[in-house]
């Protein structure tokens, strides 16, 4: 998973994300959304479908940067989920 960004109004906000299966890839853009963190919102609602149970996720960028709009937004839908940090 990937989140793509842009500058607005001095500030980076998330634009779209993208999802790879390794067969499959789906897109989100900010346009079909009311706001970035809906969207987002919706790419991690399509990623803990029971289709995907046991699958890894990787993210792109995760560090410091992505981890920002995804953790706060994964801490939202979900509590079971435990994410495994590289080095802490």
């Amino acid at each position: 998973m990937d989140i793509e960004t842009k500058i607005i109004n001095s500030k980076m906000v998330p634009i779209s994300t993208s999802i790879y299966d390794g067969k499959n890839l789906k897109s989100f853009f900010i346009l079909d959304y009311k706001n970035y963190d809906d969207m987002i919102k919706a790419s991690i609602i399509y990623l803990i479908r029971s289709k995907y149970n046991f699958y890894k996720v990787y993210f792109h960028n995760f560090s410091n940067f992505d981890s920002v709009f995804i953790l706060k937004n994964l801490n939202s839908l979900a509590s079971n989920i435990k994410p495994i940090i590289r080095d802490g």
